[in-house]
């Protein structure tokens, strides 16, 4: 599963939603679009450690918009298997990853 979480004070929610989701098994991989904002505390409490994450290079960029995002972006991965996560660095060659700690053959869910 995909998400493109709202950016405003409902991101919180929306990621711990995205992990207890994965935790609790009603979705196996959840991929989120999220602000690289590493200072806060959501991404503490439910990225860091939780979640592997693809900080992607440079700053996104939408359809023909004539300005760049004015913050950086990572993925975010709860669930994600080895498999997804070597696909994705195959994709996103520029990315820089940090790759939860793994628990048997899948990324960020519990055994």
């Amino acid at each position: 599963m995909f998400i493109n979480p709202p950016y405003g004070r409902q991101l919180k929610a929306w990621v711990a939603k995205a992990k207890a989701e994965v935790l609790c098994g009603n979705a196996r991989t959840v991929v989120a679009l999220v602000p690289a904002r590493t200072d806060t505390r959501y991404w503490h409490e439910h990225i860091a450690g939780d979640a592997t994450v693809f900080f992607l290079r440079g700053r996104l960029r939408f359809g023909a918009a004539g300005a760049a995002a004015p913050f950086p972006s990572a993925l975010a991965l709860w669930g994600a298997t080895a498999h997804q996560v070597a696909a994705l660095e195959k994709s996103l060659p520029d990315a820089w990853v940090v790759t939860a700690a793994m628990r048997g053959d899948v990324v960020g869910r519990e055994p």
